[in-house]
């Protein structure tokens, strides 16, 4: 009965090559709603980390998964009305990184593992300056310097924010302005970073709040200051932003993705020279969408081999997977099932190792008219 309460997340339609898993269903939550609101796999230990929101029973769910659906360990984090949250790590196979939106948005919390999400630290609750009501967007965590980047929307000014924390400390201090005009709501502004050198770039997409426009800035020393902010994505109005690929494997490359408003068609856009110049939109799925905030993943792990992994959930709850050239940006398969019932939420990472062996990890959030379930599937492939 997996197939029929399992959206199937391209398993059966992809190429000959593709081995799935069996999906394995890894919590039932009964009729308490739930949200994946995040997926992060650890290149050192092949374990993907996922949080999932549950609004009738007021806590975050952590789970540490193996390809093969084991769940080695979970732990609770209590909060009401759980919104948002996003976990990173350093890759080591150690230390992780958790952020999540508490105490009804009027700031959020970091808690950190250092034994690969056995144990965390007690919550520590992070005040956006001067405002109350805070949106919580993005985390990005860059390996080379050990910073963690915490970015947010002042609800009421409309104001996109940085807070960063130097490797060693527990404070995140230097909150500073990002840009103007942004859309309030969650997950309306997505970040990630590149090296130039011994640099840190980081990238900021987020909407405009008075035309939703898709608007573009970076920082090119580390967060201390931003470029005037521009329109990318000329003409197109946005509903969602899912993503700002970018990290020091992928070079000058940063792939923004996004579903457009008027269509709700799945739409990319890229540069390859750190965002100095974006490129015209590129589709990126065949039918009308509504995408999660995972809605794509860089592969990472070898630099020989560069892909971007994409599932999008469709309007009609139909899921699309593809695999993506990341130089040409041109899909190397996707695929369409269509599997009863509904898919609320799905998650994605993608990793391959030096030998070339890709493997990708899949989550989604089901309801099956019953309840509410988590499943995962992983497929792993010489490429």
């Amino acid at each position: 009965m997996l197939s029929l309460t399992f959206i199937a997340l391209a398993l059966l339609a992809m190429t000959a090559t593709t081995k799935w898993t069996a999906p394995t269903l890894l919590e039932d939550f009964g009729e308490n709603f739930a949200d994946l609101f995040t997926v992060y796999r650890d290149p050192a230990t092949s374990v993907s980390h996922v949080i999932v929101g549950m609004w009738h029973l007021t806590h975050y769910l952590y789970l540490a998964v193996t390809d093969e659906g084991v769940v080695l360990h979970k732990v609770s984090f209590r909060e009401e009305s759980p919104k948002a949250a996003i976990i990173k790590g350093a890759g080591d196979g150690k230390h992780l990184f958790l952020a999540f939106v508490c105490c009804n948005r009027d700031r959020f919390n970091f808690t950190e593992s250092a034994d690969g999400g056995k144990t965390w630290s007690k919550p520590v609750g992070i005040l956006a300056p001067e405002e109350k009501s805070v949106s919580f967007q993005d985390m990005v965590y860059v390996p080379e310097t050990g910073r963690i980047y915490l970015f947010f929307i002042k609800y009421f000014a409309k104001e996109i924010w940085m807070m960063s924390r130097a490797p060693g400390s527990i404070i995140f201090s230097g909150a500073t302005l990002v840009g103007k005009d942004a859309y309030p709501y969650l997950f309306m502004a997505r970040a990630s970073y590149t090296r130039v050198q011994s640099r840190t770039y980081l990238h900021v997409a987020y909407i405009q709040a008075s035309g939703s426009a898709m608007i573009y800035t970076r920082s090119e020393n580390s967060g201390v200051t931003w470029s005037v902010p521009k329109e990318i994505a000329q003409s197109e109005s946005v509903r969602y932003v899912t993503g700002v690929l970018s990290d020091s494997q992928f070079g000058p490359w940063v792939y923004v993705t996004y579903v457009r408003h008027d269509d709700n068609m799945g739409r990319m856009i890229y540069s390859s020279d750190h965002g100095a110049k974006f490129s015209a939109p590129i589709m990126t799925t065949t039918a009308r969408t509504y995408s999660d905030p995972a809605g794509m993943a860089l592969c990472t792990g070898n630099p020989a081999v560069r892909q971007l992994a994409s599932l999008l959930k469709q309007f009609i709850s139909v899921p699309e997977f593809a695999i993506w050239n990341a130089t040409t940006l041109k899909p190397e398969y996707r695929a369409q099932p269509y599997v009863q019932p509904y898919a609320d939420t799905t998650g994605i990472d993608c990793a391959i190792d030096k030998a070339g062996k890709r493997t990708i990890t899949t989550f989604a959030v089901i309801y099956d008219g019953y309840a509410y379930k988590l499943f995962a599937a992983a497929d792993t492939e010489k490429l």
